[in-house]
């Protein structure tokens, strides 16, 4: 029975309509994907995926949309500078966008008769919202733009620190954040 409620209880809230914030950003939808696979190879490895909840790929406004929902009352989660949800923004990046928008550029520069440098930083100037729609924690949730040249300076960040975990010598720094969801640090057994 419990299940059964909390089965009804998120599906009400997947009904609702985004937030008032959140709203205009997915108004022109022009190529949305929802719950889709994102490759995270290039970023944290070998092996590594994620998915993301909804992708706006939109190359003739020059705006990716990326929004995540996040069903759970107890940690209220922001999207700025959100390390998840800039990974998940870089997997769609990589899995679908950066395709679509070099395409794009590509064709307009056809069309104009003009030449496109794609080893160049071309990616600068696209817009990129990260939407975090978080209704059962008080504080949650919001909209966060930059651009794209912003998130791949992250990615690169985020790909060296998790390169550094690749060396059976990395040093391990338990912590208040880092730790609180980890089962050996809940029934203090960690050996750090």
């Amino acid at each position: 029975r419990l299940r059964a409620h909390r089965d009804r209880e998120f599906a009400r809230y997947r009904r609702r309509e985004p937030d008032a914030q959140a709203r205009p950003h997915l108004r022109d939808a022009q190529a949305p994907g929802e719950d889709k696979r994102v490759d995270l190879r290039r970023w944290v490895g070998k092996g590594e995926f994620g998915t993301t909840d909804c992708a706006i790929i939109d190359p003739l406004n020059w705006r990716l949309v990326v929004f995540d929902w996040k069903y759970g009352q107890g940690v209220p989660v922001s999207p700025i500078e959100n390390d998840q949800a800039l990974l998940y923004t870089l997997g769609t990046w990589t899995s679908f966008a950066e395709q679509m928008f070099a395409q794009y550029l590509l064709e307009e520069a056809h069309k104009k008769g003009q030449e496109v440098d794609l080893n160049g930083p071309w990616e600068d100037g696209i817009q990129v919202v990260i939407i975090i729609e978080q209704p059962r924690a008080q504080g949650g949730g919001g909209v966060w733009e930059t651009t794209m040249g912003a998130v791949l300076a992250e990615g690169r960040k985020i790909k060296k620190d998790a390169e550094r975990t690749e060396d059976p010598n990395a040093p391990l720094i338990p912590g208040l954040d880092q730790c609180k969801f980890c089962q050996a640090g809940k029934f203090m057994i960690c050996k750090e």
